[in-house]
């Protein structure tokens, strides 16, 4: 996949692959082929294939209406009109109910949409992995932080936490502090930093380092309140907090369009808290302004390049938004801006070589591997009577720093059930 960025526009160009993971289906399909079961069996999964095809052909295309949306779509397609991704539609699409997508797709079998690059990588479009099934699930991963110095001013953490992985670090947490976040810098690819309150003195001493973090390429998001004292300099702008914090001074107006935000012209956020930004020496071409104060059209969201990175600033992540949810317009722009990598399950079978049992590994970038067995006979009880039965051993390898015991647990439960329960489309 090719990816073209300018400051007017955003593209992932069609020479891409969109992969359908029939998800049980192609596991169980894979199991009676590989076991050279009737034609009829390979018919069906012939229907499989077919269906993963149609899907995939349907997905290069505009849909319909032209810019649907998910209050309005009628025919569900990706591009543009000129077979480029629309990063709004995938995101629509990527947050539509899994039963609507499945209806208007026309699919009989479950299924998971995700892209891949020409060396077969799981690739995030958008900041966004997959979509279908929620049975199959590919993650996350950045080099990401997170520090914020109050639980009142903490709504990006479950985000940064659960969905990037960031390592989190709190204001005079022992050991995860703001000096520990600075020791630890060169790990990260992208810092957000809300409501941080650093001294003057931490600025001036931790101002350099988070300046060559975001020169060395790299994203740096500013929120809220920077420092406690008005006036200091990071990265090309100098921060403040407004002296009055009535609702008058908290209201702004968005612009229309944008690299990374998804507003409309005019559209309306009221902060919790005001906060703006005062371009110092940022070349007017670099900086883009999002959103203004409307009383004093003092900044209050913008990004700007700032060398080879960006730097990101917002008034506050909490408020209320005419066009939606302000924390969910903030998410979608980092995951536009950050450079993530996706985590896929892969599913490994040595059953063709007769192998009942084994411990499958973990290949990264990868959370998680499934052994599949080869298929043999085992007595079992059956509501008090024994008697023999053809099983396969199912064994899962995960991360631990990705998903807890119970999880996986809980996932491989509902795989044990669909494959249990599954029947050939009639």
């Amino acid at each position: 996949m090719k990816f073209s960025s300018t400051r007017k526009a955003q593209a992932w160009y069609a020479d891409f692959i969109i992969g359908i993971f029939i998800f049980f289906s192609a596991i169980t399909f894979y199991y009676l082929y590989t076991q050279n079961l009737a034609s009829e069996s390979q018919t069906k999964f012939n229907d499989v294939v077919r269906d993963a095809e149609d899907i995939s052909s349907a997905l290069i295309l505009q849909g319909n209406p032209d810019n649907w949306r998910n209050e309005t779509v009628v025919i569900i397609g990706l591009t543009d009109g000129n077979y480029r991704i629309d990063s709004s539609k995938w995101q629509e699409f990527a947050n539509m109910g899994y039963a609507n997508a499945k209806s208007l797709l026309g699919s009989v079998h479950d299924f998971y949409v995700f892209f891949q690059d020409n060396g077969g990588n799981v690739i995030a479009v958008g900041g966004y992995c997959g979509a279908g099934s929620s049975l199959v699930f590919s993650n996350l991963t950045s080099k990401a932080a997170y520090y914020y110095s109050q639980d009142s001013n903490s709504a990006l953490k479950e985000f940064m936490e659960k969905e990037l992985k960031a390592d989190i670090y709190k204001q005079g947490l022992p050991g995860k502090g703001l000096s520990d976040l600075i020791a630890g810098i060169g790990s990260y690819s992208f810092i957000a930093m809300e409501h941080p309150l650093m001294t003057s003195g931490e600025v001036d001493s931790y101002g350099p380092d988070l300046e060559s973090f975001a020169a060395a390429g790299n994203v740096l998001l500013l929120t809220g309140t920077v420092s406690d004292t008005d006036g200091k300099e990071i990265a090309g702008a100098s921060y403040y907090k407004k002296a009055s914090q009535a609702e008058e001074e908290r209201n702004a107006s968005t612009a229309a369009g944008g690299l990374y935000f998804d507003y409309s012209e005019s559209e309306i956020i009221v902060f919790d808290s005001a906060n703006y930004a005062v371009n110092l020496t940022i070349p007017e071409g670099d900086l883009s302004i999002v959103s203004e104060f409307s009383k004093d059209n003092k900044t209050a969201i913008s990004w700007w390049d700032y060398q080879n990175g960006k730097v990101f600033f917002t008034s506050d992540i909490q408020g209320t938004y005419s066009g939606g949810d302000l924390a969910e317009s903030i998410e979608n722009a980092v995951r536009k801006a950050v450079e993530l990598e996706c985590s896929p399950v892969n599913i490994s079978s040595l059953g063709a070589f007769g192998i009942e049992n084994a411990t499958p590994i973990i290949v990264p970038p990868s959370m998680a591997t499934i052994f599949i067995g080869s298929a043999h006979e085992r007595l079992i009880n059956d509501g008090g009577v024994i008697h023999p039965a053809e099983v396969i051993t199912l064994s899962l390898t995960f991360d631990h720093k990705v998903v807890n015991g119970a999880g996986a647990a809980a996932f491989m439960q509902e795989v044990r059930s669909q494959m249990e329960g599954f029947k050939l489309p009639g």
